[in-house]
């Protein structure tokens, strides 16, 4: 099941990114539902909801690298114990980080679309930012 939470999250992520490439324009928006949401293609060569700027390379490449160190850990957990019980918040952090990261090395950067007042993002950066939150929820098994 978490197997097909994975893989269904990163082609759901990799989907949009694909639909608002084709769809809009870089820096082009679209207002809707009523002006409360806008999707806006920004191309962000920064890290998670652009919080690492282009002048820190160095930090995005230490970024880079430890989310593939996290990211190849938990694969080897996975495959040496046989059991695949890696928490949901886990797994979506997992899927959120390997579709940013298949941008940066395909394009060299991420497509955000998803506009607030105070950020741009993406899926996969929600879907890091809910497995965090899952992460710290109590949990009734002992996964």
């Amino acid at each position: 099941m978490k197997l097909f939470i994975f893989i269904a999250t990163l082609i759901l992520d990799q989907i949009t990114k694909f639909v608002i490439s084709i769809s809009l324009q870089e820096n082009q928006s679209l207002s809707i539902l009523n002006g409360y949401l806008t999707l806006i293609r920004s191309h962000n060569s920064a890290a998670l909801f652009g919080v690492l700027s282009e002048k820190s390379m160095l930090m995005l490449g230490m970024f880079i690298f430890t989310l593939s160190a996290i990211g190849i850990a938990l694969m080897a957990y996975a495959i040496r114990y046989k059991k695949y019980q890696l928490p949901v918040g886990l797994v979506l952090i997992l899927s959120g980080a390997v579709g940013n990261f298949i941008d940066r090395l395909i394009k060299g950067y991420v497509v955000d679309f998803i506009a607030t007042p105070y950020f741009i993002f993406n899926l996969a950066d929600l879907f890091i930012v809910l497995g965090v939150i899952l992460l710290f929820l109590p949990s009734k098994s002992s996964d």
